[in-house]
């Protein structure tokens, strides 16, 4: 077995750490995908959908803003 020096040490160090940091934004990501989902969902079917199981928040209004070309969900209760 070969032994690890130094700067494998710090390779492994530095990937995790890259690794990590592209967690964040790739969760973020997710997130606003599932609570346009839930949000679409409950508006076809007229009941409160979580955007995932263990959700503590629920979303109440849909913000459309034509300048921008953007919308926001607004959310109640979130922690």
């Amino acid at each position: 077995m070969k032994k690890l020096t130094i700067g494998h040490i710090v390779f492994i160090l530095g990937a995790v750490f890259i690794l990590y940091g592209a967690y964040i934004p790739v969760k973020a990501k997710v997130a606003q995908y599932l609570i346009h989902q839930s949000w679409n969902e409950s508006r076809s079917s007229g009941k409160d959908v979580k955007p995932w199981d263990w959700a503590d928040m629920h979303h109440v209004m849909k913000l459309s803003f034509a300048k921008y070309q953007q919308e926001l969900i607004v959310l109640e209760g979130d922690t």
